[in-house]
């Protein structure tokens, strides 16, 4: 079997059902990996507009128009106690009874998400309850601000944004390199310690070596073929050896040298 086609005796469950391997993360993009990273509290609406039970609904609508929202958090007592929406208010239109109060429509069955967990705890929360907005909890379970989707879209935007500028900056920084110094042979060496048997980190080394050779100002496909060289090495070196080895990248200003060291199996 190819080292490509093996899979990681670690197995987390994730897209479509399926066992995810260190192959699947190998591939994920930034956009999946920022929806680990991002926090709830980071995208979240905290300018909360909020409504008590006992206000009428054609109160409540004009908040709505007013801050152009599609819902409120119902707070009584400063405990929640339900959420009002656009979807109630038209239940209620339907039944012209729009002077009654929010205490008759909102939604009581409460759905909530935590300010500390992962947008991505959202996003599910979102497929499985099929709701527009989702009140945030602090881990006093207090009400400390309100998501949606749209907070969320313009959270991984943002962060995006600031990753690509980042990048942009480390990028300029790193083809540079050779250029502020001077000698007559200049070598930048990239050295990893590749552990035996190590499945769940299979493939980081290599990755990381792409990333820097992108960043050193290498062309895109001298960088994604030194990627999947190495890739080839980094697993021999866990799948072969008895206790590792080092993988070793020599940069310079025109040439790329890769190699590997390793005890390997005694026959």
């Amino acid at each position: 079997m190819s080292p490509n086609r093996i899979r990681t005796e670690q197995e987390i469950h994730g897209r479509r059902g399926r066992p995810i391997t260190d192959q699947d993360a190998h591939e994920i993009n930034r956009v999946e990996e920022l929806s680990y990273d991002l926090k709830i509290h980071e995208v979240m609406s905290k300018n909360l507009h909020t409504a008590s039970p006992d206000i009428s609904l054609s109160d409540v609508l004009k908040i709505l128009r007013v801050n152009r929202i599609s819902g409120v958090p119902v707070v009584e007592d400063e405990k929640l106690v339900g959420v009002i929406s656009i979807e109630d208010i038209v239940r209620a239109l339907q039944n012209n009874d729009l002077t009654e109060t929010v205490g008759q429509y909102m939604t009581r069955e409460l759905v909530t998400v935590s300010n500390f967990e992962s947008i991505v705890k959202a996003m599910q929360t979102f497929a499985e309850k099929h709701v527009g907005r989702l009140p945030v909890v602090n881990e006093e379970k207090k009400l400390v601000g309100m998501i949606t989707k749209g907070d969320i879209t313009r959270g991984i935007l943002v962060a995006l944004q600031k990753d690509y500028k980042e990048e942009e900056v480390r990028r300029y920084r790193a083809s540079h390199l050779f250029e502020d110094i001077i000698s007559d042979r200049t070598t930048l060496v990239l050295r990893y310690n590749i552990k035996a048997q190590n499945f769940t980190l299979g493939g980081t080394a290599s990755s990381n070596i792409k990333r820097a050779l992108l960043r050193l100002g290498a062309d895109a496909q001298i960088a994604r073929r030194c990627g999947i060289a190495v890739y080839e090495a980094e697993m021999n070196l866990i799948i072969h050896t008895t206790r590792g080895g080092i993988l070793k990248l020599e940069v310079e200003p025109h040439r790329i040298t890769m190699s590997t060291t390793d005890d390997g199996p005694h026959s």
